[in-house]
């Protein structure tokens, strides 16, 4: 393959994994400022670590027998800090 060449870019991408990203995205996209209110009133002010975190994801069994899938964050609730009192320790 010459260098500069376009060929790499004809394969389309495989489709679900796109469409899988994607949706994932919109859910949270869309449930994100429900959860957070959520969380303030659970927890005050805070976010959930990503640092000390997993994902579960699993398959259920819908109320009408069909697929599903669910996927469990699990963070730890930290307290929101705008990092104000932060100073660089000395060198």
């Amino acid at each position: 393959m010459k260098a500069g060449t376009l060929d790499p870019l004809r394969t389309p991408p495989v489709r679900w994994k796109a469409g899988a990203i994607y949706r994932l995205h919109e859910a949270v996209d869309v449930y994100a400022p429900a959860i957070q209110r959520w969380m303030n009133e659970q927890f005050g002010d805070a976010i959930m670590s990503a640092i000390d975190f997993t994902i579960i994801a699993e398959e259920v069994t819908g109320s009408q027998g069909e697929r599903r899938i669910r996927i469990i964050f699990d963070g730890k609730a930290l307290p929101y800090s705008t990092d104000e009192g932060w100073r660089p320790a000395d060198a």
